[in-house]
């Protein structure tokens, strides 16, 4: 897991051949494929909605915990697009199974995501959490962590050359006027004193702050 321009270094390290490439398989019907970009689409979003919830409630934040129920919403109406969407490409397709398979990773995320607002949900009523809770988020394999960047920060820093170097993922950004940006582009420019929301490893998280962090 991680950038897909490192695939092929994994793979050189690996003895494979050095000229196999992915190729995205693309169906004759249009509203299969709308289906499937939906799919895809609800599954980073299932994937952020967990890290902000885990954030929300390790910082107490009623501002992550807001957007969580936003995105939850979202989800809900995704779900119900992606339902149209798969009984109008039954019109297309000759093989059912196939958007059987979509349907139940649409059910499957959306449920993610009503397990994120559950959690989330805690913050939102404002009901106090209890240390070993809060113990056993941080104690898991993998961690969430808000990391402030340094305010003396002077190197050209984004995203993607945070989480090439950490292999952290950044699930949101704070700029100085208080202004989240949630699932950030890869692209968008770092300034000192902006706070980050990552996920990924220890070793990762240790390596950001030690990199670029505030000690």
């Amino acid at each position: 897991r991680g950038p897909p321009e490192h695939i092929q270094v994994i793979r050189e390290l690996a003895g494979c051949r050095s000229d196999i490439r992915e190729e995205r398989v693309v169906s004759t019907s249009k509203k299969l494929n709308e289906a499937i970009s939906l799919i895809i689409e609800m599954k980073n979003i299932s994937e952020l909605i967990v890290g902000l919830a885990y954030s929300a409630v390790l910082f107490y934040n009623q501002m992550l915990a807001s957007e969580v129920e936003i995105l939850e919403e979202e989800m809900d109406e995704m779900l119900t697009d992606l339902e149209f969407t798969v009984l109008e490409a039954a019109r297309e397709v000759e093989n059912l199974s196939e958007l059987r398979g979509l349907l139940s990773i649409g059910m499957s995320t959306e449920i993610i995501s009503d397990a994120a607002y559950e959690i989330a949900d805690v913050v939102l009523r404002d009901i106090e959490l209890h240390p070993v809770f809060m113990l056993a988020i941080r104690e898991s394999d993998e961690v969430v962590s808000r990391v402030n960047l340094r305010k003396e920060l002077s190197a050209d820093l984004d995203i993607a050359r945070i989480e090439d170097e950490t292999g952290m993922y950044v699930m949101a950004v704070r700029r100085p006027n208080g202004r989240w940006i949630y699932d950030p582009e890869p692209e968008i420019r770092l300034k000192g004193g902006e706070t980050l929301i990552v996920r990924g490893t220890r070793s990762g998280e240790e390596r950001l702050l030690r990199l670029w962090g505030e000690l």
